[in-house]
């Protein structure tokens, strides 16, 4: 499948609010947060485009 944006692309250094509790489960879970955010990002581009 295609990516829908450049992967090759550079990282970018942003300031995002995220509830304290759940950002505390998910360092403790090991869960990657960056790469979860891309992922999840990813779906929702995917989605709107595809509904446009």
């Amino acid at each position: 499948m295609k990516p829908i944006f450049d992967p090759k692309a550079p990282k970018t250094v942003r300031t995002l609010s995220i509830n304290e509790d759940l950002l505390r489960q998910t360092r403790k879970l090991g869960i990657d947060l960056s790469q979860t955010l891309e992922t999840s990002l990813t779906d929702k581009v995917r989605e709107a485009k595809a509904k446009a």
